[in-house]
């Protein structure tokens, strides 16, 4: 019988020990997660600091091109109106779109980025989760070896010292023989 009962014992305090353990295991991964979110958001700050760069440097080109091309059309006598305005209005508008295609690509860089950063965050708080339900789950395993081992103890040693049908029928007797019956 004591067999039994240090089993259910042993049981209950391994499975404490089991949900602790996960539990240790899902704050090492939330650390992790953590980690990889802090480390995705400043590679989406750094995106948008090199989109921001890029688009700059795509601005003095810009007015490098429009520049060179204003200083040759001016020596080269023409004017104003009529074909070389087209042209240069043309060039302008492609400059124009080069300039909102990096915006653009940069943008979608980041939101790419930012949607890992908001992943890894989620994925924080879902490990912190698990690692409290573990050890929820490790209580209740214990629990459960306990009232297994209660169950067995009364199957198998239905009359044993200390079983609640010994301890009444010891209570009762012990009553009667006071009242004197």
């Amino acid at each position: 019988m004591w067999a039994l009962i240090a089993l259910g014992a042993v049981q209950g305090v391994a499975s404490v020990f089991q949900g602790r353990s996960q539990a240790k295991q899902y704050a090492g991964q939330a650390a992790v997660a953590k980690y990889n979110a802090m480390l995705t958001e400043r590679d989406v700050r750094a995106k948008e600091r090199a989109t921001d760069f890029a688009q700059a440097q795509q601005a003095l080109r810009s007015a490098s091109v429009l520049g060179e091309w204003d200083v040759n059309r001016a020596t080269s006598g023409a004017t104003e109106v009529g074909g070389p305005f087209r042209v240069r209005r043309q060039i302008q508008r492609q400059l124009d779109i080069d300039n909102a295609l990096i915006g653009m690509q940069g943008g979608a860089q980041a939101s790419a980025l930012r949607s890992e950063a908001a992943m890894y965050t989620m994925q924080k708080k879902m490990f912190r989760k698990a690692g409290k339900w573990t050890i929820i789950s490790g209580l209740f395993g214990a629990g459960a070896a306990a009232l297994r081992t209660k169950v067995l103890k009364d199957i198998y040693y239905p009359s044993a010292p200390g079983s609640p049908e010994v301890f009444k029928s010891n209570l009762i007797s012990s009553r009667a023989h006071r009242l004197g019956r």
